[in-house]
């Protein structure tokens, strides 16, 4: 089976992440892995405020390197501080990356030339509690940059993108899920079941 990239975008707080790991958890782990996008943020190079002033980018070279290994190795994403929002031996945290034959990224953006393309939308306001919540949760601080989360937001939503599916995130994650493989599997991407 030839490598399928599934490609699950949308803002902040939208439920990116645990619907590609849903994804992955129902197509199996040895046929699915998730991708975590956020490593994949390319490192600041400039100071701080400056960063903050534009959209979130992604390391695409990188990302292709992890996508075009072989089936059944285990990459990882580079070492990350989210903190610096740099690359460090020292500092950053790292993630196994098993390579399976549908790989599923969660991102702000889409990848381009997914084989299937997700848009998750959630009001505003759900997301900005959801970041609150998470923080909360994770001792971390993503709701102080909420300005430059916003800014990426508006600068994707300019994007000529087409979807091939548009999800609710204030849906149950599951059924979302069940979705997400449905369109693959009418699409031919995936055995029937």
């Amino acid at each position: 089976m030839p490598r399928v990239i599934v490609s699950i975008s949308g803002p902040a707080g939208t439920g990116k992440s645990q619907l590609a790991l849903a994804v992955a958890g129902l197509l199996g782990e040895d046929i699915a892995a998730r991708l975590p996008m956020d490593w994949f943020i390319e490192p600041r190079a400039t100071p701080m405020a400056d960063w903050l002033s534009r959209p979130i980018a992604y390391d695409h070279e990188a990302v292709r390197e992890i996508l075009t290994a072989p089936d059944g190795e285990i990459r990882s994403t580079p070492p990350f501080d989210f903190t610096t929002f740099r690359h460090s031996e020292t500092s950053g945290d790292r993630r196994p990356v098993p390579i399976r034959p549908v790989m599923i990224l969660d991102a702000m953006e889409p990848w381009p030339g997914a084989d299937l393309s997700v848009l998750v939308e959630t009001p505003v306001e759900v997301r900005y509690r959801r970041i609150e919540e998470r923080d909360a949760r994770w001792g971390t601080t993503v709701i102080d940059r909420w300005g430059h989360l916003e800014l990426t937001r508006r600068n994707v939503a300019s994007l000529d993108h087409r979807y091939d599916l548009v999800l609710d995130g204030e849906e149950s994650i599951l059924a979302n899920a069940d979705r997400v493989v449905d369109a693959l599997r009418s699409r031919g991407l995936l055995p029937p079941a």
